[in-house]
């Protein structure tokens, strides 16, 4: 990682061929003011002064004062007499550093006053501090201290500098918090961002004195990136030292915990969360929690999805179906099919919670054992005094429909008083389908029935599948009369309903096929959606 770095600094500290000398600098440093006072006269000249403050234009208070153009001047003249003659002394670099510091503070921090050529070519201040550097190198002058201080200084509003004073802090065994820091909050993307979280443990390898701040910041930057692992590795290096154990501390009850249940990285959210609960200062939000308990789940967890879900308790949330269903879904991962049934069936009924909502449910009900340990452990529920939703009994019936055991259906629909539940629409149309599948028209009439009797207004599906089991035998006059009770309610046929209709017809020659094909038409199902695409 830092073999780039050192090519980057190679230029910077070896003496190139096109490099400037500091004769050079100097002239440019005078021209550089004076074109920039000629460029606000000009602009004075051509504004009509009346109109103008008294205190002058804006940017004619952020321009260097003649003062500190000369005195950069004459350092960088005493430089080139000093080269001349003699070998320079650090403290003419150093002031010289300190210089260049303040011309970019007063200068080219003001992007107003550049002029468009000037911001595309490589800023005087940075030509200065490489010909520092290489008279520095040049003349084995150690710039001690303040010198690197400064550098690093300048760094920050040059980062291109950054990775040759890295290199150059390694081989003097000089690495300050304030490059560590530079590093850190220069705005780069993830590959970057490796860099800085290597450069703060060589550091903390090295015994250099890290501020906690600034460790908390790198673990900070690494949750932003989406990095939760490299913070947790961050942490376990950090917390060898006491003075971190802190902000250590804050960072896994917040942005390690945060991150790691956003990036489903179970490992950091299983450490940070066993930590932040265990220190009774932790207080989630009701996001954090429901992420906590989306990545129990899909990782089997179970015991963390109940811990996440007590600190509802302390909000003011009302516990709803989206809160609990996560819990039994890492139930089912986990293997206890009877655990997952306790949690669904005591889940608060309302009209969010569909019968879809417990798919995982009842693809686990594989077999008819399960379905009457599951059956049997309801009836325990009961018995206890838990309350059960009737969706929770709809799955089970919807499981056995599944499996082809129209019996069980059967049995488990008419144990429903005894559950203490009432059967709605659902718990029909399941059974129809079931009738459906099994080709039973004698049992889907004794379900129109009961459905008539239970004061239930019957649905789309419920016409539809009666429509598709009056087509099953040869008989097929009651398909008519269930599809025109099905329009007299304004509810619509599906294309599929009418292909079936118009298949009977044409098989038994059935002159009302031709009236099926033309509401069809009517209704936007063109023919070629209907049989004739399908025959020969």
């Amino acid at each position: 990682m830092l073999r780039s770095c050192r090519a980057s600094s190679s230029s910077l500290v070896e003496p190139a061929r096109h490099a400037l000398s500091v004769e050079h600098l100097s002239r440019r440093s005078f021209s550089t003011g004076k074109f920039k006072l000629q460029q606000a006269q000009a602009a004075r000249s051509s504004t009509n002064i009346t109109h103008q403050p008294r205190a002058g234009p804006r940017y004619d208070r952020s321009l260097p004062s003649s003062g500190r153009q000369d005195r950069l001047s004459k350092l960088l003249l005493e430089l080139a007499f000093e080269r001349k003659s003699r070998k320079p002394t650090p403290e003419t670099l150093v002031n010289l550093l300190r210089e260049t510091l303040s011309y970019i503070r007063r200068f080219e921090n003001d992007s107003n006053i550049l002029s468009t050529p000037l911001r595309h070519s490589t800023p005087l201040s940075v030509e200065l501090v490489m010909a520092v550097v290489r008279c520095a190198a040049t003349s084995h002058i150690d710039l001690g201290f303040e010198g690197r201080e400064l550098l690093h200084e300048i760094a920050v509003f040059h980062p291109e500098l950054l990775p040759s004073l890295l290199v150059t802090a390694f081989e003097t065994d000089h690495y300050p918090a304030s490059l560590i820091s530079a590093l850190i909050k220069m705005p780069t993307p993830t590959p970057s961002l490796s860099q800085h979280i290597f450069v703060l443990c060589e550091s903390l390898k090295r015994g250099y004195a890290v501020s906690p701040s600034l460790l908390r910041d790198t673990m900070e930057a690494c949750c932003t990136w989406g990095n939760p692992r490299l913070a947790l590795q961050l942490a376990a290096v950090g917390g060898q030292t006491p003075a971190h154990a802190k902000e250590i501390d804050a960072a896994m009850r917040e942005e390690i915990l945060v991150a790691s249940a956003e990036t489903g990285f179970m490992e950091g959210l299983e450490i940070a969360w066993t930590h932040a609960s265990s220190t009774g200062v932790f207080a989630p939000d009701e996001g954090l929690i429901l992420r906590i308990i989306d990545v129990a789940a899909r990782n089997s967890r179970p015991d963390m999805a109940e811990n996440a879900l007590k600190y509802l308790d302390s909000l003011p949330v009302k516990v709803e179906p989206r809160h609990l269903l996560p819990l039994v879904e890492a139930h089912l991962n986990n293997g206890s099919v009877l655990a997952a049934v306790k949690v669904a069936a005591s889940l608060p009924q309302d009209d969010d919670l569909k019968l879809d909502d417990l798919a995982p449910l009842i693809r686990h009900i594989s077999d008819s054992e399960i379905i009457d340990k599951v059956f049997y452990h309801l009836e325990d529920l009961h018995r206890t005094g838990e309350r059960l939703n009737v969706v929770s009994v709809n799955a089970l019936i919807a499981a056995a429909v599944r499996l082809n055991d129209l019996h069980r259906a059967r049995a488990i629909q008419s144990s429903f008083e005894d559950l203490g539940v009432t059967p709605n629409m659902d718990t029909f149309n399941l059974l129809l389908k079931g009738c459906v599948t099994m080709e039973h028209r004698a049992l889907g009439d004794n379900i129109m029935s009961e459905i008539s009797k239970a004061g239930l207004s019957p649905t789309q599906s419920t016409y539809e599948d009666m429509i598709a089991l009056c087509l099953i035998p040869r008989e097929y006059e009651d398909a008519f009369y269930y599809l025109e009770q099905m329009k007299s309610l304004n509810l619509m046929p599906s294309r599929e309903i009418y292909r079936r209709l118009l298949e009977k017809c044409q098989r038994n020659n059935d002159h009302r096929g031709q009236f099926v094909l033309e509401e069809m038409e009517t209704l936007g199902y063109t023919a070629r959606d209907g049989t004739r695409q399908s025959q020969p």
